[in-house]
């Protein structure tokens, strides 16, 4: 593979405190302890006691008919234990949106080293779907988790480049564990490639670093695979990557505070309340007010003034 040359990156873009936590790879995790698997909550800081081999993802990034971007993405993340009862699994947590978009992110399966199925419990909490990966079995030693998901509308027009941008993280920040190696394939189908500005660029560290790191670049089936792979990376680091595309090649995804539904259905729901509230007034008044008066007298009489001896 070649590795991009400086010239061609994307110049100006690193990891933000804003697209880390945005970005659909900008993920946390939890130990699983002993009475807190479905919880997906640590009880104990020593649960966060191992680390990572590696983290290898593939994202395939394809365009619908209508023109919106999705992505298909495979990771395998191979975690360290220790050989005593300390850990039932990890979990992955996965951003829902994505600048406010929602990233309907969609699990298709979860699976060991063989492909044998990994049970898993989906939540949903603080803007996160939140994997837990395990039983109530003790996990040992070396165990590979390979996730497969899909995300819809992973690319953004940012007005600073003025072109399509994937900006991805991979690993992301919010891992306890250090990596020992993260490495990504971000593949773009024959009809993307041409629409690929050539600028690719690629960071590493905490949130907010600037350190560079290589992009590698080949065809593959009139395709291009655009790589990283980097090495040794502490609790709280991340890679990522921005790759250009020219403006226009994917259809915009509309955040949900610029929806019509999202701004004018509650002042239509808000009108419609009113106008009924004003419609069961006017009914109560017109049909079920107070009887008519029918020019009948009714009459009405007292009690006489009588002794009580008398009366009895």
């Amino acid at each position: 593979m070649t590795a991009v040359p400086d010239s061609e990156r994307v110049p100006r873009r690193r990891p933000s405190g804003r697209a880390l936590v945005a970005a659909v790879a900008a993920l946390a995790v939890l130990v699983l302890a002993p009475a807190t698997l479905g919880a997906g909550v640590s009880a104990a800081a020593d649960t966060d006691d191992f680390h990572f081999a590696s983290f290898d993802a593939d994202y395939r990034l394809e365009r619908t008919a209508d023109g919106h971007a999705t992505m298909t993405i495979v990771e395998t993340l191979v975690a360290q234990f220790p050989d005593f009862d300390q850990n039932h699994g990890i979990v992955r947590a996965i951003p829902e949106r994505y600048d406010d978009v929602p990233l309907n992110v969609q699990v298709l399966s979860v699976t060991d080293a063989d492909g044998a199925p990994v049970p898993f419990e989906r939540s949903s909490d603080d803007g996160f779907a939140r994997l837990a990966l395990g039983t109530d079995e003790f996990v040992h030693g070396r165990q590979t988790y390979v996730i497969e998901y899909t995300v819809d509308d992973p690319i953004r027009a940012f007005d600073d480049t003025g072109v399509d941008e994937l900006y991805w993280d991979t690993n992301g920040t919010g891992w306890a564990q250090p990596f020992a190696r993260v490495s990504a394939r971000f593949h773009v189908p024959a009809e993307l490639a041409d629409s690929l500005t050539g600028a690719a660029a690629c960071y590493r560290g905490p949130s907010g670093s600037a350190e560079r790191c290589a992009v590698a670049s080949k065809t593959a089936g009139g395709g291009v695979v655009l790589a990283v792979d980097e090495a040794d990376l502490s609790a709280g680091e991340n890679v990522t990557v921005a790759i250009g595309f020219e403006p226009g090649t994917f259809a915009r995804p509309v955040p949900l505070t610029e929806a019509w539904w999202a701004t004018v259905l509650p002042l239509l729901l808000l009108a419609a309340a009113l106008a009924a509230m004003v419609a069961m007034i006017a009914v109560r008044l017109a049909r079920w007010g107070d009887a008519r008066g029918r020019g009948i007298i009714v009459p009405q009489y007292t009690p006489p003034e009588v002794d009580l001896l008398l009366a009895g």
